[in-house]
């Protein structure tokens, strides 16, 4: 039996585009509507979804709506790298069609995270400073103590009369 019934994807509402410094945490809230009020089921998928120790998304099965969740992720140093991160945050009604609820439509929200390393600091650059020292006093040393002669490239013909 097909039945005929009026039906709108959920709208989620919220940021698609993060930029972060390794070692800080994202934390982002989002927001899941229904024009129905049907009840709803929030997911992650894509790839930061699949690395689940990586970051937490508040997911949910058949809930009353609007629906408020959030998306937190710890990043670490081993996240840095040029290509973003992505997560796909899906939204799908569920309407109640002929005495039963039945999976209606569904909306995505496509999330990036670019995790870029930090600036270099004035201390991290006066600490290199530190480590190249002995290398840059020894070579002030060397050419001090043994300066470079004026050398010239001789030419075929000069070898000869040598």
């Amino acid at each position: 039996e097909i039945m005929d019934y009026n039906n709108t994807p959920p709208v989620i509402k919220m940021e698609s585009d993060f930029c972060v410094i390794a070692g800080k945490t994202i934390k982002e809230n989002f927001n899941v509507s229904d024009k129905e009020d049907h009840k709803i089921t929030v997911e992650g998928l894509g790839e930061l979804a699949q690395i689940t120790n990586k970051i937490k998304l508040t997911e949910v099965k058949d809930k009353k709506q609007p629906f408020d969740g959030n998306i937190e992720w710890s990043t670490k140093c081993e996240d840095v790298r040029n290509k973003p991160y992505s997560l796909i945050v899906k939204a799908q009604d569920h309407p109640i069609v002929g005495g039963k609820a039945i999976k209606g439509l569904s909306a995505q929200h496509i999330i990036k995270i670019k995790v870029v390393g930090d600036s270099p600091t004035y201390m991290s650059l006066l600490s290199h400073l530190f480590l190249l020292f002995p290398i840059l006093c020894n070579l002030l040393i060397y050419k001090t103590n043994y300066p470079h002669q004026n050398r010239k490239q001789l030419n075929y013909e000069q070898m000869g009369h040598l």
